[in-house]
């Protein structure tokens, strides 16, 4: 190619880069609000599921030290998650609770901890029951 179409070329890559940044919309730009968002911490959230023996029973364990209670979210089959159960923890920030499968629905939980003014929302999957 000729030197005289390179140029003008590589002026419209420039200029379409720097123009697409500078058209961006406000709502889609970052705010301070957004940006000290991102610098919150996650809670030190640790759950499992597990089965007691081989019982067929099931318990949710973990353990949270900056929050006073966890929020459990069950799903039913193909469903959405909602709030289940509200567990509080002792005084080491330890809990247990008993999960139950829904009839012979695949029932899959999650544990979850709200935003404060110093940890953003925080929420980690357990595990799910299912008949075979």
């Amino acid at each position: 190619m000729r030197l005289s179409r390179v140029i003008p070329l590589v002026m419209a890559i420039i200029l379409a880069a720097t123009l697409s940044s500078a058209l961006v919309s406000p709502s889609q730009a970052s705010s301070p609000a957004s940006a000290h968002q991102a610098m919150k911490p996650r809670h030190d959230l640790q759950a499992a599921g597990t089965e007691v023996g081989n019982t067929n029973h099931f318990v949710v364990v973990g353990h949270i030290t900056t929050y006073p209670k966890v929020f459990l979210f069950r799903k039913i089959g193909h469903g959405r998650y909602l709030l289940y159960r509200k567990i509080k923890t002792n005084g080491q920030g330890d809990f247990r609770t008993r999960i139950f499968q829904h009839g012979n629905d695949r029932t899959c939980f999650k544990v979850g901890a709200p935003e404060t003014e110093t940890y953003k929302q925080t929420v980690i999957p357990v595990g799910c029951i299912f008949t075979t």
